[in-house]
């Protein structure tokens, strides 16, 4: 799918979902052509500050929910796609828009509409196992556990470290098992250098504390 070929509608009903949502806004930017709807009249304001800002090429007021207006909206903007942010379930969006839809940072809360509604999406992204589950048991096909989005894409911040040292080595995304072999070699080469400094940075952050402990060994 590329830009010209369609639009892609991403729903956000407040700053919140649109803030958890934007580091993916920013990388589908450049592909697609991103159309943005909000609900709120806070996030009116909040998206309108953001235009320019290589997140969303137009910005629209979400059309009221009744088949008229969503069918000519949808006519409008022609998505090849549409995305929703958690728990904007609209009934007339959902059911009379043709495009595949696909439901983001999803999450269960159970009753007969989200049973009715889930069934419209072409596939669900959940936050956690036990939504995913219940979406599978309403008969939901394709449905993915992702985790919260909020934490999932959050954007990276840069991080400044001052190290005093003439002498430094990074050794940056490693995996298991590597740390034991680094820390070997950074031994062996103390003994020739003794202000040389180690920076490790692990591939996945989770395993920061295994790392801390390999070289505390």
């Amino acid at each position: 799918m590329e830009k010209g070929r369609g639009s892609l509608w991403v729903h956000t009903a407040s700053v919140g979902e649109f803030n958890t949502i934007r580091p993916l806004l920013k990388r589908l930017y450049p592909r697609y052509e991103i159309v943005l709807t909000y609900f709120s009249f806070r996030a009116k304001e909040y998206l309108k500050a953001q235009e320019g800002k290589a997140y969303f090429h137009k910005l629209y007021r979400l059309p009221i929910d009744l088949p008229p207006f969503v069918i000519s909206f949808e006519r409008k903007i022609k998505p090849v796609a549409i995305v929703i942010m958690e728990r904007e379930l609209w009934p007339s969006l959902l059911t009379f828009t043709k495009a595949p839809k696909i439901w983001l940072n999803a999450y269960a809360k159970g009753g007969l509409l989200e049973r009715c509604l889930s069934k419209k999406f072409s596939l669900i992204i959940t936050r956690d196992e036990s939504s995913a589950e219940r979406f599978k048991n309403y008969g939901c096909k394709k449905v993915l556990p992702c985790g919260n989005l909020k934490f999932v894409l959050e954007e990276p911040r840069p991080v400044e470290l001052k190290v005093n040292a003439s002498r430094l080595i990074v050794a940056g995304s490693t995996h298991q098992g590597e740390e034991a072999i680094i820390k070997k070699a950074f031994d062996l080469l103390r003994r020739d250098f003794k202000d040389l400094k180690l920076i490790v940075a692990p591939r996945h952050v989770k395993r920061a504390k295994e790392v801390v402990d390999v070289f505390k060994g």
